[in-house]
């Protein structure tokens, strides 16, 4: 099975942790990746921190996205 067909599979049932875990991946494959403003406040911290330093200049305002959400809470 191709993993692209098994990512777009996995997606509908994968949880918000799982969501984040599998990110980067699904995004390489074309599709949408994890709303981040649904991730809690340290696990969208550890993600971020585990992002290459580039990815994470690159994403600056959607990453931001998700921390203002926790902001509003």
């Amino acid at each position: 099975m191709p993993r692209g067909t098994f990512l777009s599979r996995a997606r509908t049932s994968a949880t918000g942790g799982e969501l984040l875990r599998l990110d980067r991946s699904l995004r390489r494959h074309g599709l949408e990746g994890a709303d981040l403003r649904r991730a809690g406040l340290t696990r969208l911290c550890s993600y971020v921190l585990a992002l290459p330093t580039a990815e994470r200049q690159e994403r600056r305002e959607e990453l931001k996205g998700g921390r203002r959400r926790d902001q509003a809470r």
